[in-house]
């Protein structure tokens, strides 16, 4: 088996600007969400998802974003059993981020456990921009409607894009993870996405752009939730391209066709 190679994603912050969260504008009721029985989570679920958190934190700060992670959020992090997780969740998915919640199956691989919790906190903190709301000695999840944006990816906008950058924020925060003391033997990340990866990168290294720049503000439009600079990025290529790459769909059969017209239309 043939092993590709990854690149190592880092964010460079040194000209990082500031950016504030709007405030939310969707509060999500636990009566839409799906009835489940959840595992109390072990002491490597527990560590796992509290220094996860902490990185992801460090990541917001390092992009100059103001979005502050509060700790109870791991109270949104539900471990199911594998076959509730195939019956109430996705049966086909490694984890699942809804509505202000994240599901992920028991594993005992613990790189594909990680993997998937770095995903879907991704997700958690773009696509619904989730924010808990103090109230009292009650709190809930206040989440932001992105419609449209690039964290969002509603109507199956940049969908492909989308997954396929989520796994590079992940990428990031597993990096940062595996500098962790309780991670001293490293962390092998699971890519799903690996073809959305490479289309990714083929756009981001075009001769005439500057790569590590635009890793950095695409990082912050992720979370931000704005397609702007995307298609701003795209715009480079003619309009058959453009629209295959805004209509992509994650894992879909076409992926790899698409990042060849992608690299023969490189400058």
């Amino acid at each position: 088996m043939v092993t590709k190679k990854r690149t190592k994603y880092v964010l460079f912050t040194s000209n990082a600007g500031h950016y504030r969260i709007s405030p939310p504008k969707l509060i999500i009721k636990n009566s839409i969400l799906p009835r489940v029985v959840e595992f109390e989570k072990n002491e490597f679920e527990a560590l796992t998802i509290s220094l996860l958190i902490d990185v992801y934190q460090e990541i917001f700060h390092d992009l100059g974003l103001d979005i502050k992670i509060n700790k109870k959020i791991i109270n949104r992090i539900h471990v199911l059993a594998k076959k509730e997780f195939e019956e109430k969740i996705d049966k086909i998915a490694k984890g699942l981020y809804k509505l202000g919640h994240i599901y992920l199956p028991r594993s005992t691989n613990k790189n594909s456990f990680i993997s998937s919790l770095a995903h879907e906190i991704a997700h958690l903190y773009s696509s619904g921009k989730a924010l808990i709301q103090i109230t009292e000695s009650k709190y809930e999840i206040a989440v932001h409607d992105l419609s449209g944006s690039f964290g969002f990816a509603q109507n199956g906008k940049f969908l492909g894009i989308n997954e396929g950058f989520t796994d590079i924020i992940a990428s990031i925060a597993i990096s940062k993870l595996a500098t962790r003391p309780y991670f001293v033997n490293g962390i092998a990340q699971n890519i799903s996405y690996f073809k959305e990866i490479d289309l990714i990168e083929s756009i981001l290294r075009k001769k005439s752009l500057k790569y590590e720049h635009n890793l950095l503000t695409l990082c912050r439009a992720y979370f931000i939730g704005e397609t702007n600079f995307l298609e701003n990025i795209i715009s480079i290529f003619n309009q058959r391209i453009r629209q295959e790459i805004t209509d992509l769909k994650g894992g879909r059969e076409n992926t790899e066709k698409i990042i060849q017209k992608v690299k023969c239309a490189i400058v």
